[in-house]
């Protein structure tokens, strides 16, 4: 009998490695196609941030192309894609500007996951989650394979500053520190403007000192930007905003992507002609309505938590790019909400963050709109959890 229980504690064991091997390849696998790709674009958005920089400093426009803002996305096709943040953004890129561009990478990388790293602890602390040394472990590991912190990798993105931003206002929140909720709100909403709906939750709340906090805290940021690159800066950045192009991409977890993708379901038919105007008309009309029932879930929401959870997710929704990669900023509301929904759920919902971008990518519409859309569907479904749980309440 002994000797039959430690054949299958063997087996066992030997079970467990392989298991543990294989998500250790798997995870190598995807970050080195991420490398590749990344060193292939220039450092990807990184690169833009970084060129445009460089490229003021030589007396050129913030806006002009670079390295990095052309893509080619077939034989046949490229595209400029442009640097879509505003010009005071760049005054945090502007020191490592000095720095090759590996470098300058490196260390933006460094910070940013330091910030996370900060945001992670900061849930932890206010939530007291207790994990098993293993749990950590399975849960780092499916923070690194997700799409949200792959993404980030690939593209070289704020992430781990928005990640910080929203476990701020997250926990102010909490605290109903209003003012101070509303001077990371405006913060926030002056890097990414998708956030705005934060905003227009407080003035239905009617949370007067968090919107003139917040409005403040924008004025601010773009007074800083005006005084360093000027109007005509401004003027460009408002161009690029009104090029956009690209809301077929895989890494789009918009609600609008999957509409795009009717017509563009591959970077490589990114020549085909846009969406019609009922296309157009159809995945503005769903935006609006993910944002009207987003905001009443959220006025209904009795916890702060689920809140805040509501307006991250309606949020990324209703964005023309909510870019996967955001999905970071719902590291303090997510937990604080999902851990008390059904796990098989929330498992499954989550499941769909999991294939990497670049398998997205297939000329195929049935595809494109289905599986391609994967971080469009999980991220509505997590939003329909978190907006039935608001109005059962």
């Amino acid at each position: 009998m002994p000797a039959r229980r430690d054949s299958i504690d063997y087996l066992r064991g030997a079970g467990l490695l392989v298991v543990a091997g294989a998500a250790l390849g798997w995870l190598c696998v995807i970050y080195v196609v991420s490398w590749n790709v990344l060193i292939a674009l220039h450092y990807n958005d990184f690169g833009k941030f970084y060129y445009a920089v460089l490229r003021w400093r030589g007396g050129m426009g913030l806006y002009s192309p670079n390295p990095a803002t052309l893509i080619r996305l077939s034989p046949t096709v490229s595209r400029q894609f442009w640097d879509l943040n505003p010009p005071h953004f760049h005054l945090l890129v502007w020191p490592l500007s000095y720095l090759s561009l590996r470098q300058a990478y490196l260390a933006w990388m460094a910070i940013n996951v330091c910030l996370a790293a900060g945001a992670v602890a900061a849930v932890r602390a206010q939530l007291t989650l207790r994990l098993s040394g293993r749990g950590w472990l399975i849960a780092a590991y499916l923070a690194l394979a997700a799409a949200p912190t792959l993404t980030w990798f690939v593209t070289g993105q704020l992430t781990g500053i928005l990640a910080a931003l929203g476990t701020w206002i997250w926990i102010e929140f909490r605290r109903e520190r209003w003012i101070r909720a509303g001077i990371a709100t405006g913060l926030a909403c002056g890097l990414k403007l998708f956030l705005a709906p934060l905003l227009l939750y407080f003035v239905i709340r009617r949370r007067w000192s968090a919107v003139a906090a917040g409005a403040a805290a924008i004025a601010a940021s773009f007074a800083a930007g005006v005084a360093l690159f000027g109007l005509a800066a401004h003027r460009d950045w408002i161009v690029a905003l009104r090029d956009v192009q690209w809301t077929w991409a895989p890494m789009n977890a918009s609600i609008v992507a999957p509409f795009a993708r009717i017509t563009v379901p591959s970077p490589r038919m990114a020549d085909a002609p846009g969406p019609g105007f009922a296309w157009t008309a159809a995945s503005a009309g769903v935006s609006l309505l993910v944002l009207l029932a987003g905001l009443l879930a959220s006025l209904r929401a009795r916890a702060a938590d689920r809140a805040v959870c509501v307006l991250y997710l309606t949020c990324l929704l209703c964005s023309p790019l909510g870019w996967v990669y955001y999905h970071w900023i719902l590291a303090g509301p997510g937990v604080a909400v999902f851990r008390r929904h059904d796990r098989r759920l929330v498992s499954a919902a989550c499941a769909g963050l999991l294939p990497p971008f670049f398998l997205l990518a297939v000329p195929s519409v049935p595809f494109a709109v289905t599986l391609g859309s994967t971080y469009t569907w999980s991220t509505l479904l997590l939003w329909a959890l978190a907006v039935a749980g608001a109005i059962r309440k």
